[in-house]
């Protein structure tokens, strides 16, 4: 949970409009991986393909699908999938992601959720 703040917090700190709401949610996923080495080599760029990635998986893809980014450096790439669908306690929507990063065929998987706020946003748990 620490890193899941953290993470949020640092993705505040970039970007701005459409690229830093990206920026803020990619941090925050980022924070799960940060005590990782892949997590120390990812830059803004991809924090920002990674938080949209994950952003179009939550809103679009069915559970098993997943939404793929590539870095502008060839050796990095990354995929978000849905792997479950439930009702938190308070009655929202949420959904268990795989988040899956690869850094020059080392990969990195991680597992998170989130749920969707009354205002449409989501929200890391």
């Amino acid at each position: 949970m620490t890193g899941l703040l953290l993470g949020g917090l640092v993705g505040s700190q970039i970007g701005d409009g459409k690229g830093r709401n990206a920026a803020i949610f990619a941090g925050a996923v980022l924070g799960t991986l940060a005590g990782s080495e892949i997590g120390r080599r990812l830059d803004e760029a991809d924090r920002i393909k990674m938080g949209t990635a994950t952003t179009d998986a939550l809103n679009n893809n069915k559970i098993g699908t997943s939404s793929r980014w590539q870095s502008d450096r060839p050796d990095i790439a990354g995929a978000v999938m849905p792997t479950r669908d439930y009702t938190d306690e308070n009655g929202n929507y949420c959904r268990e992601i795989k988040q899956t990063v690869v850094i020059k065929g080392e990969t990195q998987q991680e597992t998170g959720q989130a749920c969707r706020e009354k205002d449409g946003s989501w929200s890391l748990s």
